[in-house]
């Protein structure tokens, strides 16, 4: 939410305002999941040790560049919120390898049906939804289009044990 900016002409970009590297930078905070994932994705692996486990990341949310003033993030900062998804998916993706799960990428097929896309194109809302979801949530067409994705992804490794 802070990166929202709807005075563009005093515009201070939040990309700017965040530590890229540190211990309390983005980067830092990213790489921590790691080892909370492999930690969960194992707990789940001892409860249900005949589980296949399925690891599902983040969408698209906004285009390289954003598409200021329809969804009020400037383009430098629509890039880095994107760029941080995109690192947390990378380690949502290791993880699962690493630990035996499968990843299922959300943020490939949902490129182009961004919070930035046209109604009836776009599966995440935007600053101002116009369908019946929360603002960059997956609105029904992104539910059921990340639902055949998963599926797909199951009957896949269906397919792969047999």
């Amino acid at each position: 939410m802070q990166c929202f900016n709807l005075l563009p002409l005093v515009a201070d970009p939040c990309a700017d305002d965040e530590p890229e590297d540190g211990e309390n930078g983005w980067q830092a905070r990213i790489q921590a999941l790691a080892p909370r994932l492999e930690r969960l994705i194992g707990r789940v692996a001892e409860r249900a040790p005949m589980a296949r486990i399925f690891v599902v990341g983040y969408a698209t949310y906004l285009p390289r560049g954003g598409c200021y003033p329809r969804v009020p993030v400037l383009g430098e900062d629509a890039t880095w919120v994107q760029g941080l998804i995109t690192r947390v998916n990378r380690v949502l993706a290791e993880q699962a390898v690493a630990s035996g799960a499968t990843y299922v990428d959300l943020e490939t097929p949902s490129a182009g049906h961004d919070a930035c896309a046209a109604r009836g194109v776009r599966w995440i809302e935007g600053y101002v939804p116009t369908s019946r979801a929360m603002p960059f949530h997956p609105n029904a067409a992104g539910m059921r289009a990340f639902s055949d994705v998963v599926t797909a992804a199951i009957e896949a490794q269906g397919r792969a044990l047999l």
